[in-house]
């Protein structure tokens, strides 16, 4: 079984890295690139399609995957690609057209949505139930694909918000796929493992060229994409019949961008902004402000997602009292540090 696996990570690192200095060229091409503003980290012109190199090589993968694992895969797993590959198109062309037009939230947030109901209403990728200590299983019902739509269109634009220093959602990603890789093996998730399999190998692949100093973006077309497929892969595995304890697993291994996002939409609205208005106060921004460079800034925000995946993997061989309190213990001396630092204020003080 591992030499298949292996063989699908490696076609999807192969291929994204053989495809990404393509792109970069036909972005330039066209002049579809990333020009430096006051909002912006970096100071010259980037392109910014490397998305599309992620997708393809994720595609090309999975492709082959399919006639890899024909005979170990139920007939779940080509409706769970084909729903999880349509979807991903939808956000795929939302990207293309913000990287290279533009696009108003309103239009950005509605494509997100069109594709989430993809995945869920039609093919049936949702949370479906929630089962708590006292009360025991509640059914969502008809519920079931809003509540959806608020988990991937959230972790969406999370990981979109994160995309703002060079190989900070690429890394996140990164982190994120071993952690949920190393959980689906153990729950027997085939399918699951797969998906993940193909997006480390295609996501670190890419990373070659994005981490600093990049030399490509991977633009809304990349960031979008690598939001959209970790939300559906998280439903597939612990989220599609959710116990309390699994619902905090994923939460947990994406809690850095789950955590800023929540965090921003609060800073805004508490400031009387909008909360979709962009701006430099993002934890990661806030970390250069407090003097750290680029690639420390980048590098301390891989400790602690590394830190939060080791939390959700204990969590998940352990699921007992101890390890909850083990686990919020240590997520409260991250969140003291950052409260410490200053970086929890409403209004940032250490601008330099």
């Amino acid at each position: 079984m591992w030499p298949k696996f292996l063989t699908v990570f490696a076609i999807a690192l192969i291929s994204t890295m053989s495809l990404t200095p393509l792109v970069r060229k036909l972005a330039l091409k066209f002049g579809i690139v990333d020009k430096s503003n006051p909002r912006k980290s970096h100071k010259r012109v980037i392109t910014c399609l490397g998305g599309v190199a992620i997708y393809a090589g994720f595609i090309i993968s999975l492709v082959c995957a399919s006639f890899l694992f024909l005979g170990n895969l139920n007939s779940s797993f080509l409706r769970n690609l084909v729903g999880l590959l349509s979807g991903a198109t939808v956000i795929l062309i939302l990207g293309l057209i913000d990287d290279t037009y533009g696009t108003t939230a309103p239009v950005k947030v509605g494509l997100q949505v069109a594709a989430a109901l993809v995945t869920s209403a039609i093919f049936g990728i949702k949370i479906t139930y929630l089962i708590l200590p006292t009360l025991g299983k509640i059914d969502f019902g008809i519920l079931s694909v809003p509540i959806t739509l608020i988990w991937v269109v959230g972790l969406t634009n999370a990981l979109n918000w994160a995309d703002g220093l060079d190989g900070l959602a690429a890394g996140i990603t990164s982190i994120a796929c071993v952690s949920l890789l190393i959980i689906g093996w153990r729950g027997g998730e085939l399918v699951s493992v797969v998906i993940i399999i193909a997006l480390l190998g295609a996501t670190l692949g890419f990373l070659k060229y994005n981490f600093y100093p990049a030399k490509v973006f991977m633009g809304d077309t990349g960031s979008n994409f690598l939001g959209f497929v970790l939300a559906n892969v998280a439903i597939m595995g612990s989220l599609k019949s959710a116990a309390v304890l699994s619902l905090m697993i994923p939460i947990l291994i994406l809690g850095v961008p789950i955590f800023d996002s929540l965090f921003s939409v609060w800073r805004r609205l508490r400031l009387k902004r909008s909360p979709i208005e962009p701006d430099r106060d993002h934890f990661h921004y806030r970390l250069l402000k407090l003097g750290l460079t680029h690639r420390q800034a980048v590098l301390v925000i891989y400790a602690i997602c590394g830190v939060l995946s080791l939390c959700a993997i204990f969590l998940h061989r352990s699921p007992t009292l101890t390890s909850v309190a083990g686990v919020v213990l240590i997520v409260g001396l991250l969140v003291v540090a950052a409260w410490r630092l200053n970086l929890l204020s409403v209004a940032f003080k250490n601008d330099r």
